[in-house]
């Protein structure tokens, strides 16, 4: 873990159902009271990678135009810096990780 950062890893198959899709979302389930949510989306009118964060979930929204070039690029992260409420810098990345594999399922 790096401090004041949120780093999401994604396989070849959730890259591949991200751009597909536009969205791909994920849970975890600590009990069955206690899930958090989180998503990467697509959006066409999101102009830079940015957070929104909600009470139980975040979603992290990249812009249209990383659909083509980042999905072939050798380039294997997105990343930007927001600041919080609190003043401090926080650092979102998002990063290709395709030696993982996962249960995706498009």
């Amino acid at each position: 873990m790096e401090p004041g950062s949120i780093r999401v890893r994604l396989s070849h198959e959730e890259v591949s159902g991200l751009f597909e899709n536009k969205c791909i979302e994920e849970e975890i389930r600590f009990s069955e009271e206690a899930r958090y949510k989180y998503a990467v989306l697509i959006h066409p009118e999101r102009a830079s990678l940015g957070i929104t964060l909600f009470d139980k979930a975040f979603s992290i929204t990249l812009p249209v135009e990383t659909e083509g070039d980042w999905q072939r690029s050798e380039s294997f992260a997105v990343k930007t810096f927001i600041k919080a409420d609190t003043g401090e810098d926080i650092e979102i990345v998002v990063e290709k990780d395709f030696g993982r594999k996962t249960n995706f399922k498009k």
